[in-house]
């Protein structure tokens, strides 16, 4: 489901902001935010498993992740998708909701915070504007 083009769990919005696919982009603003759930889910499967195949796919969503934040830390792919659209003025648009759970995937494992940590997927830089 957050692989599919335009879904509202839209995997698809960091891998086209990152230029690796052009395709529907999901609008949903919490959308990353359910990417990052996910994330999380698979951190403890990892825990629980030590399933190979799962601490493939981690890597790889956090690598992607982690090459859609921008410079200065902000992340939330449907706003980088809308360029012009105003950062931290709309608190609707869910951008402090998303980061919350970018931050709570990060715990899921010891081995999953430092692969984040690694990427820095999980900065928080209030200067962004």
């Amino acid at each position: 489901m957050i692989d599919r083009p335009g879904s509202r769990a839209a995997y698809t919005n960091f891998r086209i902001v990152t230029g690796d696919v052009e395709a529907a982009k999901g609008t949903c603003p919490w959308g990353d935010g359910d990417v990052y759930k996910y994330l999380e889910a698979l951190c403890h499967a990892l825990r629980e498993t030590g399933d190979p195949a799962l601490d493939r796919e981690l890597d790889e969503r956090i690598a992607v992740i982690a090459r859609a934040q921008q410079p200065d830390g902000y992340l939330h792919t449907v706003n980088q998708l809308a360029p012009g659209t105003p950062r931290w003025t709309r608190r609707h648009d869910h951008e402090d909701y998303n980061f919350g759970h970018l931050s709570r995937a990060k715990p899921g494992t010891p081995r999953c915070a430092e692969r984040s940590r690694a990427c820095g997927t999980t900065s928080w830089r209030p200067n962004s504007t």
